[in-house]
């Protein structure tokens, strides 16, 4: 089940741009800000996957950034805890789904006959 923190500000935020190339230079600037951010607060290691939609030809698309700065060995720790947090237990309840479909599908079948 999807989870969405600020519905009105992810709305928002997930207007596309106009072109493709207005979601890349949004892309370049707020990685620019982060980069900058870093050297200010003194951020070691970090990792960002951002996405950015834009319109190109009347169709919706998303363009995904990801970037990693620092130690590539801690940015590789930071990734396996991102997979971990979110995409493991994305992966588990897709397994529990479908192992539930699995006991109920015997049952589907004998109906069947």
């Amino acid at each position: 089940m999807t989870k969405i923190h600020d519905p009105e500000l992810y709305e928002r935020v997930s207007t596309p741009h106009s072109s493709e190339e207005a979601a890349r230079s949004s892309l370049e600037v707020f990685i620019d800000i982060v980069q900058k951010a870093r050297i200010e607060h003194g951020i070691s290691d970090f990792i960002i996957a951002a996405v950015a939609n834009c319109k190109v030809e009347n169709e919706e698309r998303s363009l995904m950034y990801i970037l990693a700065r620092g130690d590539s060995q801690v940015s590789a720790q930071l990734a396996a805890q991102a997979y971990n947090r979110f995409t493991l237990p994305e992966i588990q309840r897709a397994e529990r789904l479908k192992k539930l479909s699995l006991e109920t599908e015997p049952e589907t079948k004998e109906k069947e006959k």
